[in-house]
This record gives structure tokens, sequence and C-alpha cells, in this order.
């Protein structure tokens, strides 16, 4: 009885493994039709297999799914950070709520790199730097919306406001990263410094640049660096204004030239292709201003202006009535 019991049990076991072998067969065999089961075509589905995996994409391609009625529901949709960031609110309460925020994610120190991955930490720092890129356009001074000023001894001549002292300590600390959080924090820093208040965190932003550019340090840690520095430079010098950027283009010049001349360009790609972009808008940056000949040249009128204008003109117009009046009867 045991025996048979166990054989019968070892029968069963058999007979659900083969089955279970059969339907992934068919499945895959469904899926490809006759094709190699490992003949994926990566280029065109290389965003689902890093999701799904190889094993959940035959399923996918074996089902047949009918879905009537839903417009674009099978559309792969790619876009940026613009077309995110018009999303997000931009009270002038919520500056400090974010920075805050930001600094907080940053000093939770994930126990290793899996765990950070999985808590979603590094997105949650990309969308608040977005967030942030939006916020700092605040038509506020920075000075006023910083309460932190209250409690400390902030003179307000020689440094600027602790809030953006904060933000440009995390954007340089995330100019080093390897990712997208990168470009996010040129992007903020483009945005920051040229406000009309930044001048001095401009100033303390070129200084620390220069240090980068002219380093002589040769690790990996400053080679995502010196990327950060010369990508936020190049987004700086997109959107600044000319009057601002024309007092750093002499010596930001002499340190991009020293490094388009050096062999660290030579290694990186990227590299060559951030300081094309600078030196291009440097460039751009320093040709003379010219008018161009069909601009509209407008006219500002005062309405005191305007009232002595018709006054003097009624006047005129009367003294010469009088002079006519009176040559008539002479």
């Amino acid at each position: 009885m045991n025996s048979r019991g166990t054989s019968s049990i070892g029968v069963g076991n058999s007979s659900n493994s083969t089955s279970r072998v059969d339907k992934e067969q068919t499945i895959t065999e469904m899926a490809f039709d006759d094709r190699n089961p490992q003949d994926i075509d990566e280029d065109l589905h290389s965003r689902q297999l890093a999701v799904y995996g190889r094993e959940t994409m035959w399923r996918l391609f074996a089902s047949n799914i009918l879905v009537s009625g839903m417009q674009g529901l099978g559309t792969e949709i790619v876009c940026g950070y613009k077309s995110v960031s018009k999303f997000f609110p931009h009270q002038v309460s919520d500056l400090e709520l974010a920075v805050s925020l930001l600094e907080k994610c940053h000093n939770m120190k994930a126990a290793t790199s899996l765990g950070q991955e999985s808590t979603g930490e590094m997105e949650t720092k990309r969308i608040i730097l977005l967030w942030l890129s939006i916020l700092v356009l605040i038509p506020f001074d920075m000075s006023s919306v910083d309460t932190s000023i209250a409690n400390s001894d902030y003179a307000g001549r020689d440094e600027p406001p602790p809030l953006v002292m904060r933000i440009l300590e995390f954007c340089k600390d995330c100019l080093s990263n390897a990712g997208p959080m990168r470009t996010i924090a040129g992007l903020l820093l483009s945005r920051l410094l040229t406000r009309p208040d930044m001048f001095k965190a401009f100033a303390s932003f070129i200084d620390w640049a220069h240090q980068i550019l002219s380093s002589m340090e040769d690790n990996v840690i400053y080679h995502f660096r010196l990327l950060g520095a010369v990508e936020a430079l190049a987004a700086i010098f997109k959107i600044g204004s000319t009057s601002v950027l024309l007092n750093v283009v002499p010596g930001l010049w002499n340190d991009t030239s020293a490094l388009i001349k050096s062999r660290t360009p030579a290694r990186s790609s990227l590299l060559r292709k951030y300081l094309v972009k600078l030196t291009r808008r440097i460039g751009l940056t320093s040709l003379p201003h010219r008018s161009p000949t069909w601009r509209y040249v407008g006219r500002n009128n005062t309405f005191g202006e305007n009232i002595s204008l018709h006054v003097t003109r009624d006047c005129n117009q009367l003294n010469n009535s009088a002079n006519m009046t009176s040559g008539d009867v002479s």
C-alpha cells in the first residue's frame, strides 16, 4: 500500500512537471511561431525586457487580447522633464518645504545601493530637484522668503541667503552623479544663478567651477564632477543675461581652453560634447550687439506731457489766427 501510494505520488509529480514543461513550450511556440525562443528583438523591446524580463515577455507575446475604445493605450510615450514640470505646484510657501525634503532624502544613508534603488530614493531626489527648478523662478527676492534669516546672524552683504546656499551645496554634490540627476541639477543651477538677485551666488559658483576645471585630479569621482560642472556652465550660458556673463567670460575661457588642450577630453566623448556646447555659447555671448534694421522704436509719453503738448498746440493756433485777423484788418 505505502509503496504503491508512494509510487502513485511520484508518478503524479512527474506528470505535473511534464505538463508544466509542455505548457511552457506551447506558450513559447505560440509566441514566436516556431522561431528561436531567444530571438527577441532587443532593440525594439529593450524597455519592456528591462521591466518585465524574458519569461514575462514570452507570455505577453502569447496572449490574445482585444482592446476596444481605449485610444492610445498601447502607445509608448517618451517625454522629457519639460512635459512633466508643468504639472508641479509653484507656490512660494513650497520652496523651503521642498529644500527641507530634499535634505532629508539626501541625509538618509541607504545600507546598500540595492536598498537605495528599492526605496526609490534616487527617483525622489530627481523629482524634488525638478520641482525646485520651477520654484526658484518666484518673482520675489530670495532673502524675503527665507525664514531662517530671522534666527541667524545673516548680514546680507557678503554671502547669499542661507536657503540659497543650501540649494547650491546640494546641487554641487549632485553634479558628481553619473545619472540623470546631474542634468537636472545643472538645470536648477542655471535657473537659480541667472536670477537678478543671485550675483553673489553666481560668483561663488564660478569660483567653484574654476577649481574643478583647473584641477589635476585623475579619478572617477573627479571625472563625473567635471562633467557636471561643464554641463551646468553650458546650461547657465544658454539662458543667462549677457551683461552678467561677460564679466566671467575671460577667466572661464582660459580654463576651458586649457581643459580642451589637455588629455582629459580625449578619453570622454560626453565631455567633448559639453565642451563644444560651452565654447559655442561663450562665443555667442562675446559677439557685439547688433540691433536689427527692422526693429520697432517705441516712445514713452506721460499724461502731463500730452496735456502740455495739446495746450501748446492750441496756443499756437490761436496766435496764428490772431495774426491772420490783424493782417486782414490792416
